[in-house]
C-alpha cells in the first residue's frame, strides 16, 4: 500500500494527491503462435520449420493476436484457439520485505512476492530525482513456453468529488484530455 503519494512545485507546499493507495494489475495471457506472413520468408530461404525453430521465432510474433477465439483460419499455425488458452487474473501480492537501489538520479524500491496468472516477480517504484514521476511496474517471468500477454496497471482508491480532474498527455505533451466527474 502507498501510503501517501504527494507532489510539490520549487518552492511551493506538498499537495496530497492520494492517500492509502493499493497497486492493481491485470494480466490477460494467452499462446502466442507463429504467423503465416513470418514463416513464408523463412520457407522461401529453406529455412526447416522444426518444432525449435518454431519455439524461437514464436517471441517474434508480433501480428498475432492470441486472444482472439478461435482466431482466422489461414493466419497462424496451430488454429483454432480454445477459450482454455485465455486466462485473466489480477496480481496477488505477498511482500515482506523490499530491496532499495539507487544510482544517485533515480531510486528504485522492489517488493517481491508478486503472483498474477503464469508470472512470478516483484513489484517495483521507481522515483526519479527532481521530477513528480513516478513509474509503478511488474517485474516478472514465466516458464511457460510462447506467452502473450496484455496487462493494465493503475494505483485504486483516489478520492474524486464533483471537482475532481483528471489531465494526461502523450509523450509529446500534443494531445490533453480530461475528465470531470458530476
Amino acid at each position: 500500500m502507498v501510503q501517501e503519494l504527494a507532489a510539490k512545485k520549487p518552492g511551493g507546499k506538498w499537495i496530497i494527491l492520494g492517500q492509502k493507495l493499493t497497486p492493481e494489475f491485470e494480466v490477460t495471457s494467452g499462446v502466442r503462435r507463429l504467423s503465416e506472413q513470418q514463416m513464408a520468408p523463412m520457407r522461401e530461404l529453406g529455412i526447416q520449420l522444426t518444432q525449435e525453430v518454431m519455439e524461437k521465432e514464436t517471441g517474434n510474433a508480433f501480428w498475432d493476436a492470441p486472444l482472439i477465439v478461435p482466431g482466422r483460419k489461414g493466419t497462424n499455425v496451430d488454429l483454432p484457439r480454445k477459450p482454455g488458452e485465455i486466462s485473466k487474473s489480477w496480481a496477488k501480492f505477498s511482500a515482506t520485505g523490499c530491496q532499495v537501489k539507487t544510482d544517485g538520479a533515480w531510486l528504485e524500491v522492489m517488493f517481491p512476492g508478486l503472483e498474477v496468472g503464469v508470472f512470478s516477480g516483484a513489484l517495483q517504484y521507481t522515483v526519479y530525482r527532481g521530477t513528480n514521476l513516478l513509474r509503478q511496474e511488474v517485474i516478472g517471468k514465466t516458464n511457460e513456453p510462447s506467452v502473450a500477454y496484455k496487462y493494465v496497471g493503475g494505483l485504486k482508491g483516489f478520492a474524486t468529488g464533483d471537482n475532481t480532474h483528471l489531465v494526461w498527455r502523450d509523450a509529446a505533451r500534443l494531445a490533453c484530455t480530461g475528465l470531470r466527474k458530476g
